[in-house]
């Protein structure tokens, strides 16, 4: 699966190009992390360039509309303008962002999306989202796992 940078030109300002090579040593999942507002900004980034041709067609939508009730009020004697359908606006979960996005960036090379991330935007992980919590390099010790299930079920302590 390949990706349509044309279609995307958000990847070129948001991605370093790919690295030329990739192993698990290079960073322990543990050091992966990124900042939660470069990774907003990715994620906003793509939706306008996904909703694109939306924008497109609304301006050109409204354009027409306007032409179309300039003539209806005797201001010209031109034909009406087709008002061309505007695309619902898109929305993008996180299958179709790694299916779509994450998948064809990180395939060619074999490595992991962190390697793409700026160098500004990389530092070890705060939190983890992780459920083993690949983070502290393991499984949390069972009372840390029961004290976060009671809070899951029952609220914080």
């Amino acid at each position: 699966m390949s990706i349509d940078l044309p279609g995307y030109p958000s990847l070129k300002t948001n991605l370093l190009p790919a690295p030329e090579s990739w192993s698990e040593g290079d960073a322990p999942l543990a050091w992966r992390g990124v900042r939660v507002s470069w990774l907003i900004g990715l994620v906003r980034d793509l939706l306008a360039d996904i909703n694109r041709q939306r924008e497109a067609a609304i301006a050109l939508a409204v354009h027409a509309s306007q032409h179309n009730k300039a003539g209806a009020h005797g201001l010209h004697e031109r034909p009406d303008m087709d008002v061309p359908d505007v695309p619902a606006h898109a929305l993008l979960n996180v299958h179709a962002l790694v299916d779509h996005v994450v998948r064809p960036v990180t395939t060619a090379g074999r490595s992991p999306l962190w390697p793409f991330v700026p160098l500004e935007h990389r530092g070890r992980p705060d939190y983890c989202a992780d459920p083993e919590d690949a983070c502290r390099g393991g499984r949390q010790p069972r009372h840390d796992r029961q004290v976060r299930q009671h809070a899951v079920r029952h609220g914080p302590a």
